[in-house]
Order: C-alpha cells, then sequence, then structure tokens
C-alpha cells in the first residue's frame, strides 16, 4: 500500500499513480489501457489493485482482532495532465478513482460519513504500534533486476552537483571538480552500499569503498550510532529495521538525524 491513512473514525488505503498519457477504462474489464506518444499498451487497473489491497487488509484487521472499524479505498493520480476516459456507463469508477487535488475533499467527505468513533485512543495507539512492527520494507535486488554486477558500480562518496568522486580531508568531503564541500555526503554512499551490496559493512569494506582509512572508516560509522554485532575489527554494522539512511541537511551531521 502507498498510503494507509488510519483514523478513530476510519481507515483509508490510497494508491498513488504517477502515469502519464490518457488511461482508458473499459466497463467490464479488469486491464486499463495506455495512450502516450501514439502508441498504446495495456497496464493493470489500478482500481482492481486497490481493491485486492482492501480485501487483504480487511482480512489482516480480522486476524489481529481489529473490528467495527470502516475500511476506505481510493486510487489518486498524482499528474492533474494525465486524461481518464470511460464511457458513461462507467462513470462510477470516479468513486474511488480520484485526481490528488480532489483528496482532501474526499477525506472530508468520509469524515461527514463516520462521524462516530469507531476506535477508542488506546486502540487506535495499539494499532498503530502493530502496523508499524509488522510493516516490512521493500528491498528489491537492483543488480539483479537491471542485470548488473557490482564491477560496474562506482564506489566512492560522489558529489551531487558534479557527479565525481569525493575526497576525505578534515572530517569533510570535498569535491576534485567543482570544489563542492560536504559533511554528509558518507551517508548517501553508505545507503547505495546496504542496498547494492550488503546487507551488512564492516570497517575495512567501509575503508576499501570509500576509499579512506580504517581509522576514518571507524568514526564515520560511530558517528552514524548504527547497530552493530561482533568486536572490533570484526564489527559488523547494519541498518535498523524498516530504515533507511536519509540526511535531510548538511547539518544532520551533528544531530544524527540519519534514519527514516
Amino acid at each position: 500500500m502507498d498510503v494507509l491513512l488510519v483514523s478513530a473514525k476510519f481507515i483509508l488505503i490510497i494508491e498513488v499513480k504517477n502515469i502519464s498519457g490518457k488511461l482508458k477504462f473499459n466497463k467490464g474489464s479488469d486491464l486499463m489501457t495506455r495512450e502516450l506518444n501514439d502508441l498504446e499498451e495495456g497496464m493493470d487497473n489500478p482500481i482492481q489493485q486497490v481493491k485486492r489491497h482492501h480485501l487483504q487488509f480487511n482480512n489482516w484487521l480480522k486476524g489481529h482482532q481489529f473490528k467495527g472499524i470502516p475500511v476506505g479505498h481510493l486510487v489518486v493520480i498524482s499528474k492533474t495532465s494525465t486524461i481518464i476516459e470511460t464511457s458513461p456507463d462507467n462513470l462510477q469508477i470516479f468513486r474511488k478513482l480520484i485526481y490528488a487535488e480532489s483528496l482532501l475533499d474526499k477525506i472530508r467527505e468520509l469524515e461527514e460519513k463516520y462521524e462516530k468513533h469507531r476506535l477508542p485512543k488506546k486502540n487506535l495507539a495499539h494499532l498503530s504500534d502493530t502496523l508499524l512492527n509488522e510493516h516490512t520494507l521493500l528491498i528489491t535486488d537492483i543488480l539483479q533486476k537491471y542485470n548488473l554486477s557490482q564491477g560496474e558500480l562506482k564506489p566512492g562518496a560522489l558529489c551531487l552537483t558534479c557527479k565525481k568522486t569525493m575526497e576525505f580531508i578534515s572530517a569533510s568531503w570535498r569535491c576534485s571538480g567543482c570544489q563542492t564541500i560536504s559533511k554528509t555526503a558518507h551517508i548517501s554512499a553508505i545507503s547505495d552500499y546496504f542496498l547494492l551490496y550488503n546487507q551488512t559493512i564492516t570497517r575495512k569494506q567501509l575503508a576499501e569503498y570509500l576509499e579512506i582509512t580504517s581509522t576514518q572508516a571507524k568514526y564515520l560509522l560511530e558517528c552514524l550510532n548504527l547497530p552493530s554485532s561482533g568486536t572490533k575489527r570484526s564489527t559488523k554494522y547494519f541498518l535498523p529495521k524498516n530504515c533507511i539512511l536519509s540526511p535531510h541537511k548538511e547539518n544532520d551531521m551533528k544531530k544524527g538525524e540519519f534514519f527514516t
């Protein structure tokens, strides 16, 4: 599910589609067709997709003893330039298919429809905690998906401005090309390592990957405060469950705000 809105009155499953062109929905068909650049192709129908999510989530709620809470579902088209076309006898699809600009109006409509609070605060908090505990972040094997080998990947901390490899000098990264300076360039690089190479990393592996000394690698890993196992040089660092490394600002290095 792309978005799950949970309130005391109702739950709303939202499937967001960022699709360009003209989308055609034919009554009685589970497929959707798209026209773009004079080409037409069949695509999975997002309305059917969100219906499956709705059924599966209702079963999940029953299995965890959460009862009596209404569950709605919507497909949200993110681009207003996308054209939606259907026949006059199939206009009911627009009950479950809207543009992003109409989302707030739809939520207000549901709030008016479901006036009664169905979940007490305690149950609502328990539902939220259960959802977060059972959520698993989808990490795709990028190398396998695109038929790449590790040898084809460019190691190191890359400059976001010119994409050249940066050098670690005096606790900062400096780009030899455009002279950009960054304190957090290694964070994106380490995140890429976890996604592309391995789910764990050692001090030695980080030093080789970023082309820095073992002492510098140890310093950077300790600043990130990653979970670890093992001792001394054999220590393996890994990400917390359902987290990725994502520095929001350069000064996050001081705050330690790296996980999203």
